[in-house]
């Protein structure tokens, strides 16, 4: 399975959302949320799509994961007045890449010396009790 840049694009939003229309987009490359190449982002967006972010990346296909075309919706819960929060639906697209910033990281970290593969480059760098960091 290749790696894959991922692109939430707004499809249609029902009711009023304050941050997405029509061709909105958020955009996502391991391990990182392009800014650059995102609009708005939503935290209820982020929450809903969460939990999918990790397998689509990686390349597991929407249908696998019980998405059906590939379409999900944020689930922002209505303020006070019900009409004032609408729903937005997004389209996933998935498009394979070569290299994702995580790999450019560890590219950087081997010209400087650091050496090892991946694994090794990760845990050195993981603190030791993960309670205390510092």
């Amino acid at each position: 399975m290749p790696n894959c840049k991922l692109i939430l694009e707004v499809v249609d939003v029902k009711g009023f959302c304050p941050f997405y229309k029509t061709g909105s987009k958020i955009t996502f490359c391991e391990p990182a949320i392009l800014k650059e190449e995102s609009d708005e982002l939503c935290y209820g967006a982020l929450l809903s799509f969460g939990p999918f972010y990790r397998p689509l990346v990686r390349g597991v296909r929407p249908e696998e994961l019980g998405l059906g075309d590939g379409y999900i919706s944020c689930h922002a819960a209505p303020l006070v007045i019900p009409e004032a929060h609408g729903t937005v639906f997004f389209k996933i697209k998935q498009i394979p890449v070569e290299e994702t910033p995580e790999d450019l990281w560890i590219q950087d970290l081997e010209k400087k010396g650091i050496l090892g593969d991946e694994e090794i480059i990760k845990r050195k760098f993981w603190p030791k009790n993960p309670d205390k960091p510092y």
